[in-house]
């Protein structure tokens, strides 16, 4: 049964799908504009003020380099936290840019240094090339110093959040927490939520068939690494604040995610947010709703590193 969206977010949904983005028809570079043009009609207001630095660096690998952008706040409670992000677009769009209002938001609500990755695209560098850079950027900052690592993504960025936890957990140097907000978890779609929201709230079925294609590009399906919902243990990951939205295809996936965290002796707070639909972190100039859902999950993820670093 359709579920009832807020009414900021119902004028919104209306408003997009007079003219939706269609990347079956979009070249990437096509895309990647168009959702700019998206993010601009929503993004309406001044970004988040943040008192601190915000700097533009790259990670120097051997055979290439990952660009980054650092926030640094004046008020950071905690010197040697820092929070990784890992923005959203589906692996193909998104930017550091694009992930720049939230990563401020990251900053001044937890009060933490926080490095934004602007990792490899598809379709140009499929995987594993996103989560590479996301695990060089992660393990740099640990030979920096960085005593408490937290791992933050929306959507395509929550699927690479959480892949680099798995990695990390595997190889033996998990990160402290993470922060999952409508994660892409399961390529094989067939959860019950593809079907119900598959159409007309904003993220479509269509549309993640395509994310999912241009990423995976032939990979196995059930890949942990690709696909986290395929791990067949969880045991190990790190503390979780994972989010969903009512109205999204993604929101079954990331219930059982956070369920099978919970089974596996992981602490996890699951946030879902009624009334709302996938995106809503970038939306929450146009929505109060979203807004509130967006600050719930920062007080979420702020109190869980609160709670790991007054331990320490």
């Amino acid at each position: 049964m359709p579920k009832a969206l807020d009414p900021s977010v119902e004028a919104l949904v209306a408003e997009f799908n007079s003219s939706p983005l269609d990347p079956i028809v979009f070249s990437p570079d096509s895309l990647r504009a168009a959702s700019s043009r998206t993010l601009a009609k929503w993004q309406v207001g001044p970004a988040p003020e943040l008192c601190g630095t915000v700097r533009a660096d790259s990670l120097v690998l051997d055979d290439r380099s990952v660009p980054i952008r650092r926030y640094a706040p004046l008020d950071v409670v905690h010197e040697g936290s820092v929070v990784v992000h890992l923005h959203g677009g589906g692996w193909i769009a998104g930017s550091l840019d694009s992930a720049d209002r939230f990563a401020r938001d990251l900053a001044i609500h937890l009060a933490v240094n926080v490095v934004s990755v602007g990792y490899r695209l598809s379709d140009e560098a499929p995987f594993p090339a996103a989560l590479l850079d996301a695990v060089a950027v992660v393990k740099a900052l640990r030979s920096d110093g960085a005593s408490w690592i937290g791992l933050s993504g929306d959507s395509a960025g929550g699927n690479l959040a959480a892949s680099t936890s798995i990695s990390l957990v595997r190889s033996g140097e998990p990160v402290d927490a993470q922060l999952l907000i409508y994660p892409c978890l399961d390529p094989s779609m067939t959860s019950p939520s593809y079907k119900e929201f598959a159409d007309g709230f904003l993220l479509t079925a269509e549309a993640m068939g395509y994310y999912w294609r241009t990423y995976a590009a032939g990979h196995r399906a059930d890949d942990e690494l690709l696909a986290p919902l395929a791990a067949t243990s969880l045991v190990g990951m790190p503390s979780t604040v994972i989010a969903t939205a009512e109205s999204d295809p993604l929101v079954d996936e990331g219930a059982e995610f956070a369920r099978r965290l919970i089974q596996a002796g992981v602490r996890t707070t699951y946030l879902p947010a009624k009334g709302l639909v996938h995106a809503y972190i970038d939306f929450t100039d146009r929505s109060s709703r979203a807004l509130a859902a967006r600050d719930e999950v920062l007080d979420a993820f702020a109190e869980l590193h609160r709670a790991q670093v007054d331990v320490r």
